[in-house]
């Protein structure tokens, strides 16, 4: 629930230049390639998604969030085609019904 009524002013976090700054970090960091797919446990607003849309548009990533809210926006800051696709569900139980791997993995803020 808490996480539903923080949606709103999560927004206003990520346009912050030190949150862009590590979200730069963390793309870097996660050293892409075409065709990988990447799992970002805990997608909040999409910041991280839109991000990689962008410099990464062939790049599949799955982007899971527990909050209804978080993901509804999410999805809305998505433009374009992309490979993105956000799931509703609990990490844990998303990965116990998740057989198929991913090649990288990246939890900004869940952790």
């Amino acid at each position: 629930m808490l996480w539903n009524l923080y949606a709103a002013c999560f927004d206003l976090v990520v346009r912050l230049a030190p949150y862009q700054d590590m979200l730069d970090e963390v793309v870097a960091a996660l050293d892409l390639r075409p065709g990988m797919r990447v799992l970002d446990a805990g997608c909040g607003t999409g910041a991280l998604e839109a991000l990689l849309a962008r410099r990464h548009p062939e790049v599949e990533v799955v982007a899971v969030d527990a909050s209804p809210a978080m993901l509804a926006r999410a999805r809305r800051h998505q433009t374009g085609s992309s490979q993105t696709r956000f799931v509703a569900a609990d990490i844990d139980d998303f990965l116990a019904r998740t057989p198929e791997g991913f090649d990288r993995v990246v939890s900004v803020n869940l952790l």
